[in-house]
């Protein structure tokens, strides 16, 4: 009887002694936990003030190039041609927000996956196959609107619309400087060719 006694109190006093050990792990994961989520709103916040600063430099850019901060703007499209071009952009918009959501949620669910202590080699197969699924899809979804922008414009148009994207593709101004140069100095050889043939 006295065993069980003593094995009793030893447990309470384990417990009891341990308990506040508990109670403070638990206070420190959630407060781990806090500081992860402030932590994670500061870099939401951080890329989306980046985000807004490129988009402004960029919309500045165009300004001083072009006037406008539209390539389209440049293009003299019809009042139906704009109206088309907008409602497929608005379409391609939500299509793209929309997969890019379900790629992320399912690299998230990739990531749990790969470190939980008992791997699931055909869940962890299955996510890397729907992420893939999606991208593609997220590609597929580009070039079918490229290819729409491509039958609403005539063949004016997206000669100039193309030119002006290889131009902004180009990276730096000073590239872009040296790719116009570039341009001149082959346009100039090809009218040279020409009258030397006539």
């Amino acid at each position: 009887m006295n065993r069980y006694v003593v094995v009793i109190l030893i447990g309470a006093i384990f417990i009891y002694s341990a308990s506040p050990g508990i109670l403070w792990s638990q206070e420190q994961k959630t407060q781990e936990q806090k500081s992860q989520q402030a932590k994670d709103q500061e870099a939401k916040e951080t890329m989306l003030k980046e985000r807004q600063a490129f988009n402004k430099s960029f919309k500045q850019k165009m300004l001083r190039l072009y006037g406008d901060t539209s390539i389209l703007s440049q293009l003299n499209l019809s009042t139906k041609q704009k109206e088309t071009i907008s409602l497929n952009k608005s379409k391609e918009r939500q299509e793209n927000i929309e997969l890019s959501r379900q790629i992320r949620l399912k690299e998230k669910d990739l990531d749990q996956e790969i470190y939980k202590l008992e791997l699931d080699q055909n869940t962890i197969k299955q996510l890397v196959k729907k992420i893939a699924d999606l991208k593609q899809e997220q590609v597929n979804l580009k070039v079918k609107y490229v290819l729409e922008l491509r039958k609403i414009l005539n063949d004016e148009q997206y000669k100039k619309y193309k030119e002006i994207r290889d131009w902004m593709r180009v990276g730096t101004p000073q590239q872009r400087a040296k790719a116009t140069t570039t341009k001149s100095k082959e346009k100039k050889e090809e009218a040279t060719v020409k009258t030397t043939k006539e």
